[in-house]
């Protein structure tokens, strides 16, 4: 539980969107919540980086599809 940061990096490492969320436990699963604007970001691959506080980031490969 706790707050987090969340980025979509380009591939050049840039940030395209972030926002912060709450992750909660509900007793099984873990759950982060964070609204993030990805109007912007053009239809390609991305990474998804998270983090808690200033602990390192977790990055994860996301594909944006067409709007």
């Amino acid at each position: 539980e706790g707050q987090y940061s969340v980025q979509f990096r380009n591939n050049a490492g840039g940030v395209v969107a972030q926002s912060t969320g709450t992750a909660k436990w509900n007793g099984t699963t873990e759950t982060l919540s964070a609204r993030i604007d990805l109007r912007r970001a053009e239809p390609g691959q991305y990474t998804l980086a998270i983090r808690e506080g200033a602990s390192s980031w977790h990055q994860y490969s996301v594909f944006v599809d067409e709007k």
